[in-house]
């Protein structure tokens, strides 16, 4: 099972809480091995499965916003 997502807020600490934005990286190696393998597809495939960067949380109690790295 995944990481359990949690509220920061000392007052709050609920884990109702929800996704809102997640940001990729773009992986430079991976679309040069994909492009040599695979062609232009493989290349794009290749950069855009990159490493995943922070994730925006929202919780659903007090409203807070927040930045996690999954």
């Amino acid at each position: 099972m995944g990481k359990k997502v949690r509220c920061p807020r000392l007052t709050c600490r609920s884990l109702n809480v929800v996704p809102v934005t997640t940001d990729r990286k773009i992986s430079l190696s991976k679309g040069i091995v994909g492009g040599m393998i695979m062609g232009p597809l493989g290349a794009a495939t290749g950069a855009l499965s990159g490493k995943r960067g922070k994730t925006v949380f929202r919780c659903m109690n007090c409203g807070h916003t927040f930045e996690v790295k999954l």
